[in-house]
């Protein structure tokens, strides 16, 4: 049995795409609960669309070349072809820290 779900993803490398993730479980198992790739985890952080090495950028951006939020977010655009709103890159320079 499968269950799936669908939502945007942003990576360096890729731009934007389509994220369609599968949970796979089986119903004589349930006490074994569902399987889930290991690849996308390793990609994009759980409950998130923006991937590890995007904010790996930001935060390089951020604090060694001292960028501002709207450079970032020219930068993004410019090189990555990404598109983030400027309170979604200041949350992504908080995640960067705490990481």
């Amino acid at each position: 049995m499968l269950r799936a779900c669908g939502r945007a993803g942003k990576a360096l490398g890729i731009g934007t795409f389509k994220v369609h993730h599968i949970s796979l479980y089986c119903k004589k198992h349930r006490d074994l609960g569902p399987w889930h790739s290991q690849e996308l985890a390793e990609l994009v952080p759980a409950h998130n669309n923006v991937a590890y090495n995007v904010m790996v950028e930001i935060g390089k951006l951020r604090f060694r070349e001292n960028r501002q939020v709207r450079e970032i977010k020219q930068s993004l655009l410019d090189h990555h072809t990404i598109d983030l709103c400027t309170k979604e890159i200041e949350l992504l320079i908080d995640k960067f820290v705490f990481y």
